[in-house]
């Protein structure tokens, strides 16, 4: 009896260490280990996609388009970003040009963990990830010039 009592306790924990780690990623893991390499990620997938506005390969009136079009391509970077919610928003420089803003947030689009916008001369970041508490899985910058200002 107590063989099987240590066998069900052994199991119980191991569903719930399972089930901890299955909801680290949709709860926001914010474990530097894993969002440096997605901040990296995230880096190229901001160049890709205003690659694919100056080139008119995306429709900026569709940015709900532009995660699928960026990550067509990037087989390491679709595999890496499977377990969250990729976001785009297009804003407008000041001659009327797109800017994509790339957000990547929790499993469960509740909260924002990395956020990219091209600046043509470097990428302009917000890690969300590092907020206590997560902050909700939306677009901070609003200006590309105020965001790119410095860079």
């Amino acid at each position: 009896m107590a063989c099987r009592f240590g066998s069900v306790a052994l199991v119980a924990v191991l569903g719930v260490v399972v089930l901890l780690s299955a909801c680290a990623k949709c709860n926001g893991n914010t474990d530097p280990a894993t969002m440096g390499p997605l901040s990296t990620v995230m880096q190229r997938v901001a160049k890709q996609a205003q690659g694919l506005l100056l080139t008119g390969e995306a429709d900026p009136a569709r940015p709900d388009t532009l995660p699928a079009l960026v990550l067509a391509g990037d087989d390491e970077a679709r595999e890496m970003l499977a377990d969250y919610q990729l976001r785009a928003v297009i804003l407008r420089d000041k001659d009327g040009r797109p800017r994509p803003v790339i957000l990547l947030c929790t499993g469960d689009g509740g909260h924002a963990l990395i956020e990219r916008m091209d600046c043509l001369n470097s990428v302009r970041k917000g890690q969300h990830w590092q907020a206590r508490p997560l902050p909700p899985c939306q677009v901070t910058f609003s200006d590309p010039a105020a965001a790119c200002a410095g860079n």
